[in-house]
Formats: structure tokens, C-alpha cells, sequence
């Protein structure tokens, strides 16, 4: 995503909540191999999709940047911590 690739994934886990379906990347039902090769045979052939995806992946991943992402996992740390501490 960070690189501006479009992105095909399944919909589950880590990906289902990072990616929105059409937006910045390309859901498909998990273990569903035909989903998956109809979604790369689609992107393969229209350019124009694969540009504004992997535009908007670009753009998505920058949510997702060490200076964003480290203060919410400080943050977390620290409030386990408290309720670990007696």
C-alpha cells in the first residue's frame, strides 16, 4: 500500500480492517480462490482501477507511519501497565 499498489487481500483479520472494499484495495471471501484470481484478472486488465486503488492505498498507508502509530501503542502499553501494577 505504502509503495501505491493496489492491493487484493482477504476479508478477514488485519486486512478487513485496514482496507475498504473498492476504496484503497480489494476484499475478497477468505480461502475463495476463484474471488481471488477474478479480482487480479479485473485489476490486470483496467490500469485506470489499479492508478485510483493504489493511489488511495498510498494515501491509506499513511495512516499506518511509525510517528502515527507509536504514540496509540505507547498509550496502550501504559494503560496496561497501570492495571498490572498492584
Amino acid at each position: 500500500m505504502a509503495l501505491g499498489c493496489a492491493v487484493v487481500a482477504a476479508d478477514a483479520g488485519g486486512p478487513a480492517e485496514i482496507i475498504t472494499d473498492g476504496v484503497d484495495g480489494v476484499l475478497v471471501e477468505p480461502s475463495n480462490v476463484g474471488a481471488l484470481a477474478e479480482a487480479l484478472t479485473r485489476l490486470s486488465g483496467s490500469p485506470a482501477e489499479r492508478r485510483a486503488l493504489g493511489e488511495a492505498a498510498r494515501v491509506r498507508a499513511g495512516d499506518f507511519v511509525g510517528a502515527k502509530i507509536a504514540p496509540q501503542v505507547q498509550t496502550v502499553y501504559t494503560r496496561v501497565a497501570r492495571r498490572r501494577t498492584p
